[in-house]
């Protein structure tokens, strides 16, 4: 067998490329872009073309010489790096781009080889035309014409637009030119000119180009048919062609030559953009992968394409150089510009050479084209992207003949089509989007594709670039055509994806992936992960999905779309063979399908193991990647482990080994609830609520939580810091930017269990997160029993949360500090505060000086701390003694009361002294910020200026410079004092060098104590004062904590005092404590009363001795601070002495001295601003004493309250339910007079809505004045500065002005007074039914004892066992109500103690704080309410009368619309179509999807004709009226019958049976119903008879049979006739019975209005009618009510323009339902379809509606006349069958099908599954209206 013909690098890759770069851009458009841009700017625009053809050359280059590229270029080239979906989309894409551009090309040869040629069939006044026309007009024809120049006939032929375009037919341009010249040459003269302009102005048509194009075509797929081989010989003929008519051109004439060629600047006239000019050359380089398209045909394509096509690149860079160079200084600029042809014009040999370089250039193009576009195309069917057909090849070289014949296809119709401007631009944007994939490709293979080793190396930077470069051209060129492209790419692209095509050995996006994943591991290892950049990354342990899929749902929910989670399911297995090989450990069922955020970060593992527990240790412990560790432990709480030891030792493990542990008690019963709230517990201490808000940010990012409520509950006990921890909290969810309800929980006085308080707060959450119990050991079973217990009594799904260390320095990342209580403080150690020995100078005399410096300065600081400092903190001391005095006295009280009283009657003492301690303790604090802090602020000025005058006096005593000699032999001892030398100025050191005698060394000791002082010493003072500032802070909390714990003291001994029975409970000292805790016993116990009291005192006693503590710990801390910095002032000075540094340093720090005296100007502020900062800092104090105060006051109101209610009660509900019971038990039957006795003393009313509002009121009443009490303002620390008291530096605070009462009231009334008002007002409604039972009983006893005198001795004795029976039953309703009472009075106290407890968390400064800005906004709403009260009145009153009046404008139109319809009508003509007919059928129908997702009942109330009952009837009272005559006639003997009519869905039917049953008892009451198709058979009408009335047989016997009064009602009678000979026998036999029975009957018949103005005209059957009843139309009133009553007999609710449905005012509703009424003009059942017609949406229960408009029914008005007459029979009888439209038409039943069938297309006739054919419902309405005002009815 022969071998296949393989071509080089020369004739395979270099030729076609090059032959494509100098193509016809070069010929044709090279010199306008000269023209327009001048020299310099050409080469610019020429490089940087250059850097895309470059840059994407070198890549094709690199990537060739990796791997052998193969058949398909660049396809195959993107295809193997970038994966099939991306190479078939860019290949798809540059396939159809290539073969489309072939069309171009061959377009392009053919306008030139048929101008050449002349053969152009058309004509067209161009540019080329009007020079050759102004050439042959001459002298002669201008003097015939009478013209004065050629430009009166040029000009306008110019200007005529007509004229531009391209004639085919003589004659009309003739015309055209005619007109263009009339007032130019006169239609006489006019030959004298046109055979110049028709020589001249021959254009070639589209059919020319079709011609010639195909031809063309044609021509060049047979030479690729014939063989590769021959199409790329007749390139080397091509480029012989070219080459010539280059030399041609070079060698030509200069006759355009400029003057002053424009070399640097644009030549004058240019007016083309930058980007225009570009976007015109660009093509010109991007014919160089023509060569890349033919590597399956190549010798060795890693060497061919490498060096055919950098050699083709370059080339084609020095020709277009060299050629610009060339034209910039052959032509004029002008000329290049306007003339095209200019080349071939200076041409050597004009025009041949050039033209055959014309055309050759265009048809090498056209063959390159025809050469690669198939073989693109069979590469991708190889790959099977596209079908197998065009994959397969031919002969020795494997032609791709197939794909040629597709090519060829495409490449004719883009001919065909002619005008391809459009797609040029789109198919350009393919090419440049290949080459943007091709650098992009080579960028990713060499960054990360480890099978990259290519022996042609670039830069990664060069094929970056040429990806950029590509993007940018691709936008500056056409944005709209690359928008195009890329969507056409991305629709491929994604098509190929959902095919699941790919190739076998991978593509570069792994290596991507894989390289992103390796330098992400790398940076997130090198930085510390902060908190607001932690992600969960999870073990899961969930034993498979099926098992637990509550915990892989969480799961998912705290990864969501960032964090990562690995679920494992581990598998038990005793034996010691692997299970599970390393593949089959990952599961990726997960990862099928489309990924989401909720599984690109889960991944399944299953694993053996021989336990599970070390199993899960194991993985634990080694599970992970650095960078990637996990960080999280989720799994299920083990409730009931089989092996509790184990579950235990692994959650202590898990401790250990320092993971976030989140353990789930999942509740089988509830689950997760409504995901609508969600619950935080912290008791105040640790980091779990570190952790908790953290994953609730990833929790709340889930659609299911994104809604719920969070609620943050802080339990508080014993010394916890309730102020601290709550700031902390609030801090925390700011920075975290989570919104969520702080709720403090106080215990200390009740001390209920956690569980208990758990239970009660979190009774209505979805899940409950709250921390997980420590644990001291592998062995704590009472860690585990507690949790179990702890999780059982909360019957929620809960989640256990213990926090890793992370989250203890993340919370000092945040700067917040969390509560932790150590019990543990060490003592600080005597050492702390030892301060080192001074190292003195190795000189003796320096030694004296420094030590005599020590001296002083420690004097002096001593003098100041003794003198200054000191006596501050003996202030703060005597406030802290003062407040011990005040609380010794409180106590002291409380027991010498209990003593004298000995009764538990000294409740109110304690209340009274707890209440005064309050008093006196804001008294204290008022008086200190008034005198003491004034004090302090003295001292600390006055302390200050000593300070610095004494230390200045010490510096003044000390000489201003030292001189010390220093021996030759000194510098020389050793080599320490050898490298003193460098120290020295240079004089000194010259001097040591070369004189034998004594350095003097001058130490200028002024200066340096001066620079120490004023730097370093002041930065010290500057630090202190920063200290006195945190101490002081650190102090008020002490106080306010101190105030708290009091208070709360005093709370347990009222408590105890107040309990009606304690039990004994031992002190922790052994003494006896009587129900601290509270809880009932036994006897009252004055002992252990006394012994709480002494309790309670000593462990205030002992938190006032931690506070003097501290501030004397603070005292020894700052005296040490001074001397120690001081001590080290000083050692420096004395290093400086030795090392002779001390003059250095003064050179060195020069601008230290300038900083500090800046800091002297602070420090001389520092006692103003700490002044300021304490006072606001104090009254922060102040404010806590006030609330507390305030707290207590209002505690005492609430229980009083709760009292008075519990009275009312008592009073009004149980007491007469005890009188009633008394009653019942003794209640003698027989005794009347008892009972006559009981009713009199029983007769009152009780109003228990009165009562509890008079409790109510009164409470109200107190609760005003108590606030009133607290009318001061009081400046209180800002928000924003309260958040960073704690902070390091020393700021000025922000103050706000606090107006205590309105504050107060703010809160009250926001947390206190609503919610109590709330719960009250239902109070009434649960007791009224006991309240009434006196009433029952005295009823049911009244009428059972008139039934006793009004029967016999027989049945009284049975009365009588009844009325036992029921009494009976009422005294088991009273225990009833009992129960439910107490019941209610056990809500009540709760419900009080709620609302207590929710405003005591409000109650504390931090909160009052945060609250300030919406109290004064709520302050200033409710001013102005009070303001303008009597304005708002009267606006109220304008806006409701307005209202009013708008609302019956819209009801009162609708009356005047329908009176002016009676006065007139309308007229309109037009014709119809089909189309436009079902086109508004669309429109008036109700939407598919809303009729499918809308209820069934719902629907049917709206449109089934039989949702008749007298709940649904409304209005029609004249109608009601006019038949309450018709019935008093027949009443009165008169025969006849009651005839209804009306339009079609105006309510006949339901009148006539609302008539019937209300003027005639329903059971005499019957309705004979025609068949659904009609009929006129009388037989049918008597067995419809029949079975009306119930009764068979003739006549006379069926009328005998029925009562007089009998009400016979016939609906729809227009179904009991037709329109034929025999169509009136039933109507005959109807009307005879009429005529025999109505006197005694009364016959009621209902018919549409047509058909019985037809049926009267041909019998009068008026005659008959007692009365006949017109349906009129309702108003839109009416109508509101009718489509309202409807719709609300369903739990469906509407929305209207995004108004829901009881947000819509009356006027609202108005203009609503007047829309309705325009549209169905008050037809009620138009307008009852219309209201379904018009839901837009149903959605959960809501329908979204849009108002109606009313349709354009024009097009009914073309109907065909002959329509017309069809359409009247069905609107005259209603339905009709085949069978009877035969009849009615007497027409041939061919006919009648057809006429049928063109009516059903149109959609205006529809057929039921009953064969039953009617006009379609909801163009009925809309066809009778137009039909009648057009007179056909």
């Amino acid at each position: 067998m022969a071998k296949s013909k393989k071509f080089g690098a020369f004739s395979g890759v270099f030729t076609p490329s090059v032959l494509t770069i100098l193509g016809v851009i070069m010929y044709l458009r090279l010199g306008w872009v000269v023209g327009q841009a001048g020299l310099f700017w050409t080469i610019i625009i020429i490089l940087i073309a250059h850097v895309i053809s470059v840059s994407t050359g070198l890549s094709v280059s690199s990537i060739s010489t990796d791997k052998k590229v193969q058949a398909g270029g660049l396809y195959y080239i993107l295809s193997r790096s970038l994966g099939l979906p991306i190479g078939g989309a860019i290949g798809i894409t540059l396939f159809v781009g290539t073969a489309l551009s072939i069309a171009l090309y061959v377009i392009g040869f053919s306008e030139s080889f048929l101008d050449f040629i002349g053969m152009a069939s058309g004509y067209q006044i161009n540019e080329q035309a009007l020079l050759e026309i102004q050439k042959n007009i001459t002298p002669q024809m201008l003097k015939t014409l009478d013209l004065a120049s050629v430009n009166d006939i040029i000009a306008p032929l110019k200007n005529s637009l007509e004229l531009q375009t391209v004639f085919s037919d003589q004659n009309t341009y003739l015309a055209a030119l005619k007109t263009t010249l009339k007032s130019q040459v006169a239609e006489q003269q006019f030959g004298t000119v046109q055979g110049v302009i028709l020589a001249n102005s021959h254009a070639v048509t589209v059919n020319d180009l079709r011609l010639v194009g195909t031809a063309t075509v044609i021509f060049v797929t047979t030479i690729a048919f014939i063989s590769t081989s021959f199409a790329l010989k007749t390139q080397f003929f091509i480029m012989a062609a070219i080459v010539l008519s280059l030399v041609a051109i070079f060698m030509g004439n200069r006759d355009f030559a400029p003057k002053t060629p424009a070399l640097i600047t644009r030549p004058d006239g240019s007016d083309a953009s930058f980007g225009m000019i570009f976007g015109i050359f660009f093509p010109a380089v991007t014919g160089f992968t023509a060569g890349v398209a033919m590597s399956g045909d190549l010798k060795d394509p890693k060497k061919n394409i490498p060096s055919g096509t950098m050699l083709a690149i370059g080339v084609g860079l020095i020709v277009y150089i060299i050629l610009a160079i060339f034209l910039t200084f052959t032509i004029d600029p002008a000329t290049l510009r306007n003339n095209s042809n200019i080349l071939k014009e200076i041409a050597f040999i004009s025009p041949g050479f050039v033209l055959a370089g014309i055309w050759g250039a265009t048809l090498s193009s056209a063959l390159g084209g025809i050469l690669g576009a198939p073989r693109i195309l069979q590469a991708m069917s190889v790959d099977k992207i596209t079908p197998k057909v065009f994959g397969k090849g031919v002969g020795q070289n494997n032609e791709p003949r197939n794909a040629l014949i597709l090519t060829f296809v495409i490449a004719e119709a883009g001919v065909l089509i002619g005008e391809l401007n459009a797609i040029a631009q789109v198919v350009s944007m393919f090419y440049l989007a290949a080459y943007g994939f091709i650098n992009l490709s080579a960028f990713l293979e060499s960054w990360a594709s480890p099978d990259f080793r290519p022996t042609f190396k670039i830069p990664k930077f060069v094929s970056l670039t040429g990806f950029g470069f590509t993007m940018f051209v691709m936008i500056a060129l056409d944005f709209t055509s690359m928008v195009v492209a890329f969507v056409i790419i991305g629709a491929i692209f994604v098509y190929l994806v959902r095919k699941q095509i790919s190739l076998g050995f991978g593509d570069v996006w792994e290596g991507v992936w894989a390289s992103v994943v390796r330098r992400g591991l790398y940076n997130i290892v090198k930085k510390e992960t902060k908190q607001r950049n932690w992600r969960p990354n999870i073990i899961m342990f969930s034993g498979g999905e099926e098992a637990r899929p509550h915990l892989v749902k969480f799961g998912k929910t705290l990864v969501g779309r960032l964090g990562f989670l690995s679920d494992f399911h581990l598998v038990e297995s005793r034996s010691a063979d692997v299970v599970f090989s390393k593949p089959q450990q990952f599961d990726s069922s997960n990862l099928n399908g489309a990924s989401t955020d909720s599984t690109m970060g889960f991944f399944t593992r299953k694993q053996d193991c021989v336990d599970l527990y070390d199993g899960m240790e194991n993985i634990a412990r080694t599970y992970g990647f650095s960078g990637l560790d996990p960080n999280t432990v989720l799994m299920g709480w083990g409730s009931d482990a089989e092996e509790p030891v184990k579950f235990i030792s692994f959650v202590h493990n898990l401790i250990k080994l320092d993971y976030n542990i989140l353990l789930m008690d999942y509740n089988q019963d509830q689950g997760f609830g409504k995901f609508e709230s969600i619950d935080i517990w912290w008791r105040g201490k640790g980091f779990n609520v570190n952790l908790t808000l953290t994953l609730l940010k990833f929790i709340q990012a889930s659609d299911d939580w994104r809604k719920a409520k969070i609620r943050c509950l802080i339990v508080s006990e014993g010394n916890l810091n309730q102020n601290r921890v709550y700031k902390n909290t609030t801090l925390m969810l700011d920075e975290m930017r989570i919104d969520a309800e702080v709720k403090l929980i106080s215990n200390e006085v009740h001390e209920r269990p956690y569980q208990e308080i758990i239970n009660h707060e979190s009774a209505n959450a979805d899940l409950v997160i709250l921390g997980l119990p420590e644990i001291n050991s592998r062995m704590d079973f009472e860690f585990y029993e507690n949790t179990n217990q702890l999780i059982a009594q909360i019957n929620k799904t809960a989640i256990l949360v213990k926090s890793s260390s992370y989250f203890q320095t993340s919370a000092k990342d945040l700067g917040i500090t969390i509560e932790e209580v150590d019990d543990n403080v060490p003592e600080t150690s005597v050492d702390e505060y030892r301060i080192p020995e001074l190292i003195l100078p190795e000189r003796k005399e320096l030694a004296e000086i420094v030590t005599q410096l020590q001296d002083e300065l420690r004097t002096i600081l001593l003098d100041y701390s003794q003198q200054y400092i000191n006596p501050n903190y003996a202030i703060d001391k005597k406030l802290t003694m003062a407040f011990r005095e005040i609380i010794k006295q409180c106590f002291a009280k409380i027991k010498e009361e209990a003593v004298h009283e000995k009764t538990r009657e000294n409740i109110q003492t304690i209340l009274d002294t707890h209440l005064s301690f309050l008093q006196q303790s804001s008294q204290l604090i008022e008086g200190f910020i008034e005198e003491q802090l004034k004090e302090k602020h003295d001292n600390l000025i006055e302390g200050t200026e000593w300070l610095y005058k004494s230390i200045g006096k010490v510096i003044a005593d000390n000489p201003k410079m030292i001189p010390i000699k220093y021996e030759r032999a000194f510098f020389e001892q050793d080599e320490k004092h050898q490298k003193l030398v460098k120290n020295l100025n240079r004089s000194n050191r010259l001097k040591q060098k070369l004189s034998k005698k004594p350095l003097t060394y001058h130490f200028k000791h002024h200066r340096v104590l001066e620079f120490y002082v004023q730097t370093m010493g002041q930065k010290t003072f500057a630090e202190l004062y920063k200290d006195f500032d945190r101490s002081n802070v650190n102090y008020n909390a002490s106080l306010q904590e101190l105030l708290r714990k009091t208070s709360s003291s005093l709370d347990i001994i009222e408590k105890y005092a107040n309990t009606p029975s304690s039990k004994s409970k031992q002190l922790p000292d052994g003494q006896d404590q009587s129900s601290q805790n509270g809880k009932p016993g036994a006897t009252f116990s004055q002992d252990a009363f006394q012994d709480l009291v002494d309790h309670e005192y000593e462990k205030i006693k002992d938190f006032i001795l931690e506070i003097t503590n501290d501030q004397r710990e603070k005292v020894y801390k700052y005296n040490h601070i001074l001397l120690l910095e001081t001590q080290r002032e000083i050692q420096e000075i004395s290093q400086n002495f030795d090392s002779l540094e001390t003059n250095q340093v003064l050179r060195k720090n020069r601008k230290e001295f300038k900083k500090a005296r800046k800091l002297k100007n602070n420090i001389d502020e520092l006692p103003d601003l700490w002044k300021h900062n304490q006072a606001l800092v104090t009254k922060t104090t102040l404010i806590d004493a006030k609330l507390l105060s305030f707290r207590k006051q209002l505690q005492r109101l609430l229980k009083r309250f709760e009292q008075d209610l519990s009275r009312l009660v008592e009073k009004n509900v149980v007491k007469p339910l005890n009188i009633l019971e008394r009653f019942l038990d003794n209640f003698d039957i027989n005794d009347e007079a008892q009972y006559k006795a009981w009713a009199v003393r029983t007769q009152y009313a009780v109003d228990l809505d009165g009562y509890f509002k008079q409790s109510v009121d009164k409470f109200l009443d107190k609760l005003k004045h108590l606030m009133s009490e607290y009318s001061e303002t009081i400046d209180m620390i800002s928000e924003e500065s309260l958040s960073s008291l704690e902070t390091e530096e020393l700021e000025e605070l922000e103050s706000t002005p606090v107006f205590l009462n309105r504050l107060l009231d703010y809160l009250v009334q926001q947390n206190l007074i609503e919610p109590l008002l709330d719960y009250t007002q239902d109070l009434p409604r649960k007791l009224q039914r006991a309240s009434n039972m006196t009433n029952e009983v005295k009823r049911m006893l009244s009428f059972h004892i008139g039934q006793l005198q009004n029967t016999n001795e027989l049945k009284q004795n049975d009365i009588k066992i009844q009325i036992k029976e029921l009494l009976a039953e009422e005294k088991q309703q009273i225990d009833k109500e009992r129960q439910e009472i107490d019941l209610i009075n056990q809500q009540t106290s709760n419900s009080i103690d709620n609302i207590w407890q929710n405003i005591v968390g409000k109650l504390s400064p931090y909160v009052i704080s945060r609250s300030a800005s919406n109290a004064n906004q709520y302050i200033r709403t409710r001013e102005n309410k009070t303001r303008l009260s009597r304005v708002g009145s009267f606006n109220q009153r304008v806006q409701t009368g307005f209202r009013n009046g708008v609302t019956r404008f819209w009801y009162r139109r609708s009356e005047g619309i329908l009176l002016a319809k009676q006065l007139q009508k309308s007229t309109k003509d037009q014709d119809s179509l089909v189309e436009s007919i079902l086109n508004l059928v669309e429109r008036i129908s109700p939407k598919a999807a809303v009729t499918e997702h809308l209820p069934v009942y719902y629907n049917q109330l709206f449109t089934h004709k039989n949702t008749f009952g007298e709940d649904f009837w409304i209005g029609r009272k004249p109608q009601l009226e006019q038949a309450k005559k018709a019935v008093k006639r027949f009443k009165e003997g008169f025969g006849g019958a009651l005839m209804i009519t009306g339009d079609y869905n105006s309510g006949r039917t339901f009148l006539s049976q609302h008539i019937a049953e209300q003027n005639f008892p329903k059971r005499f009451v019957h309705f004979i119903t025609p068949p659904e198709q009609g009929s006129i058979d009388v037989m049918d009408f008597k067995r419809a008879f029949e079975n009306g009335v119930g009764f068979e047989g003739e006549y006379p016997e069926i009328f005998a049979e029925l009562n007089f009064n009998t009400v016979l009602v016939f609906n729809d009678l227009e179904l009991w006739w037709e329109r034929s000979p025999q169509g009136w026998k039933v109507l005959d036999e109807l009307l005879d019975l009429i005529d025999t029975y109505s006197e005694q009957c009364f016959f009621i018949l209902n018919i549409n209005r047509h058909a019985l103005r037809f049926i009267n005209m041909v019998k009068k059957i008026e005659n008959y009618f007692l009365a006949t009843i017109q349906c009129e139309p309702f108003n839109a009133e009416a109508l509101k009510d009718i489509i309202l009553f409807r719709h609300r007999s369903s739990p469906i609710t509407f929305k209207w323009k995004g108004n829901t449905e009881k947000d819509l005012s009356n006027w609202k509703y108005a203009r609503l339902m007047s829309k309705y009424f325009d549209y169905s003009q008050g037809n009620v059942g138009i307008a009852l379809q219309a209201w379904i017609a018009h839901i837009e949406e149903v959605n959960e229960g809501v329908l979204t509606i849009r108002e109606p408009v009313n349709p354009n029914t024009d097009i009914l008005r073309q109907l065909p006349e002959e329509w017309m007459i069809w359409i009247v029979q069905f609107i005259l009888h209603k339905h009709l069958t085949l069978d009877r439209l035969i009849r009615i038409t007497q027409e041939d039943e061919r006919v009648v099908y057809n006429k049928i069938r063109i009516l059903k297309r149109a959609g205006i006739i529809k057929e039921t599954s009953k064969n039953l054919l009617k006009i379609n419902q909801y163009l009925e309405f809309h066809l009778i209206n137009e039909l009648t005002n057009l007179g056909v009815i």
